[in-house]
């Protein structure tokens, strides 16, 4: 696991024996999340990532923080 820490993620959250990766199959076919409202319905969202999403390891991301910065890299690799 990382060891930064996300200031938005709340301190009491213990992440230590989390698995990398564990849902990422998953993630990738889609999913759905259950929201209980407090009026007692049930909104259900559908969540599929678009096919040209591209997900980029730890180590990338750090250098390539935005979709700008990674296509504007890769724009350097391909021919004119």
């Amino acid at each position: 696991m990382n060891e930064q820490h996300d200031e938005t993620i709340e301190k009491s959250y213990d992440f230590s024996r989390g698995v990398r990766g564990k849902h990422h199959l998953a993630m990738r076919q889609g999913y759905q999340v259950t929201i209980h409202q407090e009026d007692g319905s049930i909104l259900v969202k559908e969540y599929v990532m678009p096919p040209n999403a591209v997900v980029l390891e730890d180590d990338v991301f750090a250098q390539f923080p935005s979709s700008t910065a990674v296509n504007q890299a890769l724009r350097t690799l391909m021919p004119r």
